[in-house]
């Protein structure tokens, strides 16, 4: 159930506050993401000050990332059980505090020190800014467009982050870097408890330590031993820490399976949105992250670029990807996001084969290249976080956000390591076979192992000589980069593919109700006195209704709508169905949760089970429903009728009826009873998809098999009348 504020009052629509919110949110994410890459620009003027070791200066830069990365699950996590805007708000005052530690810090060891909180802090930010996306914009649309404006503001941080550092650097001393991220905390912080709307899963339970700790290892391991083997090689130590990384997160797994109250769900993971787009998105991290890693080398050691300028190359990829992340959701309104994503990452391809093309003589093809990425990728990670964020229940919005921010991490250091590693085995095989005569043989090996280091061997050399290697040493990176692109053309291509086979079953506009595609009018009046009767089925997914009264009158009691009609304080809606046989009459009420309209209810002598909308599946929102069929069962309690209702979503996901449209599970207050309310196109429909239960299916056996769960049966039934 969606406890936020804004779910509380029931808004629908986001309004001016939420927005607002966002502003401040999104202000935040820009900081945060740039402090990943502002540092790179003062490690000359730290060194000389500080005078850090080489192990130091490597931990100096990259610490912030291997926390931000070890923390985010368990961060998602703790922001469902204490309270999301709680925990933004305290990582933003950490963020703040570690900023002018950093800032000051007057050796390496502190400075370490303040990166590291800094990365603790940031991991607090990262996962509830996305899931008070969640709880603040409950309608779809608007939640895309949010998502959107969170990711832009992630993408023009990490560009920024070098231009602003650059700029920094020139008027004041290297901690001036981190100041700016002060800068941004003071708006969130006193503007944030009235803007932001609260959440927190009120049966969220205990958070258990050894699954953060195991998180934390697992995650830190794999992206250390990744980025070790980017940068060395494929070392023992790496090797070692990935696969430790791999055993540790392989017990995490195991641990997350006995749990009642685990730190992920891994049965998240069963949805085929859920999964389809988290691969999607990591994927698509994957195949820019590596590219990233080449094209900022070849910017600088290839063209001679000084960091600064190879900085403001990128920035119209940056402004790429800011297009193709606000564009995303408005197409996604109108074509499904499976084609837009798809459509995107064939464009993506196109992109990688300009990019191919590069030849060391100029900037043309590698910015053009590397645009055409950027706007063909931004809409599969706008839009595969939405679907990631909308696929799991509001309560686990936290938790999903992590997942979310982990693939996103885990994906870049494997990128980096996968595509890095192969354009360093294309250039040392390339310098091996065209190393000019007459390199001393240590200066050879270095020149052999990167092309940083191949520069740097060549100013020592005669003129010629230096010329020759030099000339030599950027072909063969520029043979590595070509490679690459070619090898995410056809990785993109390939995922353009997966992509629309696994989320085609999402609608355009998914999650908002067809019934409901115009704003309401801000200023609506009060409503007359009398409601109207209409044939129209109720809009299940509405996102005023704070809960729904089931009940069964007698089948002869036709009038119970029509005394309805008179206004009843809390009622939205009151459908009556009849069934299949004419023999019995359901009512389906939604309320925004006022005691009234059951009591009023209970006058007419129809008793009423009260229900939560828990989640929904609607992969054909574009049919008009002939059949409505309300499945019942008892379960053990609300953990149970939660797993079961999980359980189906994700059969329906995996292995779904022909004909059925819809199913809006529900879970009673008292968390004994879970209600599917199924649309389907007719009877028939339905009565075939009882003919074939999928008796093969893993997914449908859970469903039919899990204990603490007793069915209850099924009735079909016809919309008599909607009273709204």
């Amino acid at each position: 159930m969606d406890t936020s504020e804004g779910a509380k009052a029931g808004t629908g629509r986001a309004g001016a506050r939420e927005w607002a919110g966002l502003a401040v949110v999104a202000l935040l994410i820009l900081v945060v993401s740039a402090d990943l890459n502002v540092l790179h620009l003062a490690v000359p003027k730290l060194s000389a000050d500080l005078r850090p070791g080489a192990a130091q200066l490597l931990w100096i830069t990259d610490v912030y990332g291997f926390v931000i990365a070890g923390f985010l699950i368990t961060m998602g996590t703790l922001g469902d059980r204490i309270g999301r805007r709680r925990l933004l708000l305290w990582g933003a005052a950490a963020f703040g505090a570690a900023s002018v530690l950093a800032a000051l810090a007057p050796s390496a060891e502190l400075l370490i020190a303040a990166r590291a909180l800094l990365g603790v802090a940031g991991a607090m930010v990262l996962p509830s800014a996305l899931s008070l996306i969640r709880a603040a914009f409950h309608d779809p649309g608007q939640r895309k467009i949010a998502i959107a404006v969170w990711i832009t503001a992630f993408s023009v941080g990490s560009a920024l982050g070098p231009l602003l550092g650059g700029v920094l650097l020139q008027h004041f001393w290297w901690g001036s870097v981190f100041l700016p991220g002060v800068a941004a905390i003071v708006p969130l912080l006193a503007t944030g408890p009235a803007l932001l709307p609260e959440y927190r899963d009120p049966a969220g339970g205990r958070l258990d330590l050894p699954s953060a700790a195991l998180s934390l290892g697992a995650v830190l391991a794999v992206v250390y031993g990744l980025k070790q083997i980017a940068e060395y090689g494929a070392g023992s130590a790496a090797v070692a820490a990935v696969l430790a990384g791999v055993t540790v997160g392989a017990v995490f797994l195991r641990r997350q399976v006995r749990l009642a109250d685990p730190l992920i769900d891994v049965r998240l993971f069963a949805g085929r949105v859920f999964s389809g787009a988290l691969a999607a998105q990591a994927l698509g991290v994957f195949v820019m992250g590596g590219t990233f890693f080449l094209v900022a080398q070849y910017l600088q050691l290839v063209l001679a670029l000084s960091p600064l300028e190879a900085a403001l190359w990128l920035v119209p990829t940056a402004l790429a990807l800011v297009a193709g992340s606000m564009t995303a959701p408005l197409l996604a309104q109108r074509i499904r996001p499976a084609h837009v994503m798809g459509g995107g990452l064939l464009l993506a391809a196109g992109g990688f084969a300009v990019l191919s093309l590069a030849d060391g003589s100029g900037l043309a093809h590698v910015v053009a290249g590397f645009v055409i990425v950027g706007l063909g990728l931004s809409p599969v990670v706008a839009l595969s976080t939405d679907m990631i964020v909308a696929a799991a229940p509001p309560e686990r919005a936290g938790s999903a956000s992590g997942i979310s921010e982990s693939g996103n991490e885990l994906g870049q250091a494997l990128g980096i390591a996968v595509l890095g590693g192969a354009g360093t085995a294309v250039y040392r095989g390339r310098v091996e076979s065209s190393l000019p005569a007459g390199v001393p043989a240590e200066s050879a090996r270095a020149a052999q192992d990167t092309l940083g280091a191949a520069v740097s061997v060549a100013e020592g050399l005669p003129a010629r000589l230096s010329t020759q290697l030099a000339d030599v040493s950027r072909a063969a990176f520029t043979d590595g980069l070509q490679v690459v692109a070619l090898v995410c053309a056809a990785i993109a291509a390939a995922l353009a593919l997966l992509t629309v086979m696994l989320l085609r079953a999402v609608p355009p506009g998914a999650g908002q109700s067809p019934e409901r595609t115009e704003e309401p009018s801000e200023k609506a009046p009060a409503g007359p006195a009398m409601r109207s009767v209409s044939g129209d089925l109720p809009d299940v997914m509405r996102d005023d209704a704070g809960a729904v009264l089931v009940g069964e009158p007698a089948s002869g009691d036709t009038a119970v709508g029509d005394e309805l009609r008179e206004r009843t304080p809390g009622l939205l809606s009151l459908s009556r169905f009849v069934s299949a046989d004419g023999e019995s009459v359901l009512l389906y009420a939604q309320t925004t949760g006022d005691e009234r309209a059951a009591g009023r209810l209970r006058s007419r002598g129809v008793e009423c089970t009260e229900y939560v909308l828990y989640r929904s599946h609607a992969p054909e929102t574009s049919r008009v429903p002939g059949c409505v069929v309300a499945v019942s069962v008892e379960t053990r309690d609300a953990a149970v009728a939660r797993q079961w209702s999980d359980a189906v979503i994700a059969a329906l996901e995996s292995e779904g009826h022909t004909g059925g449209l819809s199913a809006h599970l529900h879970i009673s207050t008292d968390g004994t009873r879970v209600l599917n309310y199924a649309e389907w196109a007719d009877e028939q429909a339905h009565r075939a998809a009882m003919d074939d239960t999928h008796p093969g299916s893993p997914q449908w056996r859970l469903v039919q098999e899990m204990p603490g769960v007793k069915p209850l049966g099924f009735r079909r039934y016809r919309l008599d009348r909607t009273v709204q």
